[in-house]
């Protein structure tokens, strides 16, 4: 929910916060979510996964790919834009991913 919620700076300022928890279970995904963010071999790493995906897997873990839309590496943007179109295509009849893929298209882009 924070990719809908809240702006890029908000999003990592709160997983900062987050990352310091003492519940070692969120401050791990804190961490995790946060090295989306900002490691580009993370981020290519789970992008591959999505290169052939399963309807239930992007279902699954289509909040990944939220993260990994605020990686600011430009080999991260490439490889994500071609998995974007690859998703666009082949579950182009479930509007719940192509809303999802449309939303994440906007981060990252320069404001004209």
């Amino acid at each position: 929910m924070l990719p809908l919620c809240n702006s890029e700076k908000e999003i990592e300022g709160n997983l900062s916060i987050l990352a310091k928890e003492l519940d070692v279970t969120v401050s791990r995904m804190a961490n995790f979510l946060l090295d989306l963010i900002n490691s580009k071999e993370l981020a290519i790493q789970h992008l591959k996964k999505f290169s052939k995906p399963h309807y239930i897997f992007v279902g699954d873990q289509i909040w990944r790919l939220w993260f990994i839309a605020l990686n600011k590496d430009k080999d991260v943007q490439q490889r994500l834009r071609a998995i974007e179109e690859n998703l666009n295509t082949e579950y182009r009849n479930y509007p719940i991913i192509k809303n999802h893929l449309r939303e994440m298209s906007k981060l990252n882009k320069p404001v004209l």
